[in-house]
C-alpha cells in the first residue's frame, strides 16, 4: 500500500523555499559587499550563503513529498529520488538535539547523495510517518543498537 505524506504549502515555502531565495540574496550581496570593501564578513556570508543553496537547491536535502510503498521509499524536492527498498544497504534516522528535525541517512550517502532533513511537523499524520521511518530503520537494520533501544519492552 503506498502512502503520502506532503507538506503543509504554506509552511514548507515559508521554510525551504524563501529561506532559499534569501540564501541566494545573501549571496549576491556579500559577492558586491566582498567586491566593493573586503573583509572577511562578506566572505563568511558569501560561504554560509553558498552551503545553504548547496543543500536546498543542489542536494535537495528538504523534501516537499515523501512516498513510501512496500518496495521503495520517495524524496520529492526539486526533482524526486527513489531508493528501493530492497536494495538498502543503510537506512538510519537520527534527531536533532531538540527533536525538531530528522536526518535521514539513505542508500548512497557519499555527502551529496542520500541525505535528507525531514522536519516532521511540516506534515500532516506526521507520528505515523516517525512509525514508517522506525519500521524501515527495522527492516534494513535489524541488529542495530539504536533500533533494539527503541523496542518496547517485553
Amino acid at each position: 500500500m503506498e502512502r503520502t505524506w506532503t507538506a503543509r504549502d504554506a509552511v514548507y515555502r515559508r521554510k525551504v523555499v524563501y529561506t532559499g531565495y534569501f540564501m541566494v540574496f545573501i549571496f549576491f550581496f556579500a559577492t558586491v559587499a566582498l567586491l566593493l570593501i573586503g573583509g572577511i564578513i562578506p566572505l563568511l556570508g558569501m560561504g554560509l550563503s553558498a552551503y545553504g543553496i548547496y543543500a536546498t537547491y543542489v542536494r535537495k536535502s528538504y523534501p516537499r513529498v515523501i512516498t513510501i510503498d512496500g518496495e521503495s521509499i520517495a524524496f520529492t524536492s526539486y526533482g524526486t529520488k527513489t531508493y528501493t527498498l530492497d536494495k538498502l544497504e543503510m537506512f538510519c534516522v537520527r534527531s536533532d538535539m531538540g527533536g525538531y528535525q530528522l536526518f535521514v541517512r539513505i542508500g548512497e550517502h557519499d555527502g551529496a547523495k542520500g541525505r535528507f532533513w525531514v522536519t516532521p511537523s511540516f506534515f500532516e499524520d506526521s507520528d505515523e510517518l516517525l512509525d514508517e521511518f522506525i519500521a524501515l530503520e527495522r527492516r534494513v537494520h535489524p541488529d542495530s543498537i539504536i533500533v533494539k533501544r527503541s523496542r518496547p519492552a517485553k
